[in-house]
């Protein structure tokens, strides 16, 4: 039950991040116009480094978007789930970090939030039952 739910996690948030990038790379255009993009606009980043939503949307799609899906296909071919361990670490920097930036949050923060969390506990539980050592870890036999 745990890897499957675990394979769904990273399969919801890849093809979701994935969705999210290509949002952040198609808005940049319309913000430099002045323009708001399927609900972005620059009033958004006045208290980020950023003038558009590229450079986070090339992050959100790569590294959480095509990270999520490799963490899935390594979890598909029976591999262990350190990845997705990874990501879910990732995921939980990534909405800290975004709520910090933005200086709000909202539901949707909260659940993504909790999600990272669950993918991150969930991978090493599942790594920790299969008896598979964490790599750097102080406890290599």
């Amino acid at each position: 039950m745990g890897k499957w739910l675990l394979l769904f996690i990273a399969l919801f948030v890849g093809l979701g991040a994935c969705a999210g990038g290509m949002i952040a790379w198609l808005s940049w255009q319309p913000l430099e116009n002045g323009d708001t993009y399927m609900g972005l606009s620059r009033t958004m980043l006045r208290h980020t480094p950023f003038s558009t939503f590229l450079v986070p949307g090339i992050f959100l799609f790569l590294v959480l978007g095509l990270g999520n899906l490799s963490a899935a296909l390594l979890m598909i071919r029976k591999k262990d789930s350190y990845l997705s361990m990874c990501m879910g670490g990732c995921l939980v920097a990534w909405i800290l970090i975004q709520v910090g930036m933005l200086r709000g949050g909202n539901g949707l923060h909260v659940f993504f939030l909790l999600i990272g969390f669950l993918q991150f506990g969930l991978s090493r539980h599942i790594i920790r039952v299969a008896h598979q050592h964490i790599p750097f870890s102080a406890h290599q036999n």
